[in-house]
């Protein structure tokens, strides 16, 4: 009876054990489980924001773009264009003639004011019946005589320009406010070429020079802009 005893008790404990140490385990893997489950998950890692530096020179390159002086050159440009635009504006295709007198009197180029359609009919004779296009400016307030004049006349009409724009010196010459340049008005010039006239009282003499030297001189500053008008006109 005892041998029978000692066999199932030593089975019954060895059943016990085993079962002790497999709950173990158990208890083991679920801890390992709750604490894999309770570990916190890493963030992944986020971008390096921008540091101060850089952010400030962003910014500041979008500031500089939008400085009022990163178009200045442009707007220089811009408004140079506009002025020369402005000057040339009613002259048509008169704009090299003057251009080339300029360049040839410089500072000495005193014309100023242009004439409006109606002084050009009034003052000069020219009514619209002669011309295609003409241009004509004087000195603002009638300090002096100086005039260019340039028509385009009409087809057989450039005879009938000329001797108006001589009749127009004459009255010129007897115009008492010009009394102290009446050399000058003398040595003024009506120069045509086919179709187009022009008058010029252009120029000025040195100081110093005698009457006779003076009227010589103001005829070569007339001839001077005539060449300079010829060579416009592809003459020279």
């Amino acid at each position: 009876m005892t041998r029978k005893i000692i066999p199932l008790f030593l089975t019954v404990c060895l059943t016990l054990s085993l079962t002790g140490c497999m709950g173990r385990d158990s208890g083991s893997s679920a801890s390992s489980t709750v604490s894999a489950t309770n570990r916190p998950i890493a963030s992944p890692e986020v971008s390096a924001l921008p540091d101060a530096s850089s952010a400030s020179g962003t910014e500041s390159t979008g500031s500089e773009s939008s400085l009022p002086g990163s178009g200045a050159s442009g707007s220089e440009s811009s408004l140079s264009s506009s002025s020369s635009a402005a000057e040339n504006a009613g002259m048509g295709s008169f704009a090299p003639f003057r251009e080339a007198l300029q360049g040839v009197y410089g500072d000495r180029y005193f014309p100023d004011t242009q004439l409006s359609e109606e002084q050009i009919r009034t003052e000069l004779g020219l009514d619209n019946t002669l011309y295609e296009e003409v241009f004509a400016e004087n000195v603002a307030g009638g300090k002096s005589p100086d005039t260019f004049i340039a028509v385009k006349a009409k087809p057989g009409k450039a005879a009938e320009v000329e001797k108006k724009l001589n009749e127009y010196k004459k009255k010129l010459s007897g115009n008492t406010a010009f009394t102290d340049h009446a050399a000058k008005i003398e040595a003024a010039q009506v120069y045509t070429e086919n179709d187009y006239v022009f008058f010029l009282l252009t120029g000025e003499a040195k100081d110093g020079e005698s009457s006779e030297g003076v009227a010589e001189m103001l005829g070569k500053e007339v001839q001077r802009g005539i060449d300079a008008i010829k060579q416009a006109l592809g003459m020279q």
